[in-house]
């Protein structure tokens, strides 16, 4: 699933949260971990779930991957600068 979300769960899913399986919940997947999460659990209200649905493009993390992925940005980025500046390097010899 692109989005990595979902409407239901399945049998075997429990939440991240609380550890419980319900069939009508929301859930959401985070992308990093892939657990699931009731979006209840996530303090995502319905209306925000709803439109989490409608984007093809959005990504989902929870709270401790997200944390995670704030503090791996900044050294992403200064990687990729490192990288263009070999590149450019390069391409002058």
């Amino acid at each position: 699933m692109s989005n990595s979300r979902k409407q239901t769960s399945k049998s075997e899913d429990n939440c991240a949260a609380c550890n419980k399986t319900t069939g009508d919940e929301n859930w959401l997947s985070c992308e990093i971990c892939e657990k699931w999460f009731h979006a209840k659990c996530m303090n995502i209200k319905d209306e925000a779930y709803k439109v989490l649905q409608q984007l093809d493009s959005c990504h989902w993390y929870c709270r401790s991957c997200n944390a995670g992925v704030g503090k791996l940005l900044p050294t992403l980025v200064s990687l990729a600068d490192k990288i263009g500046v070999l590149e450019e390097k390069n391409h002058q010899s």
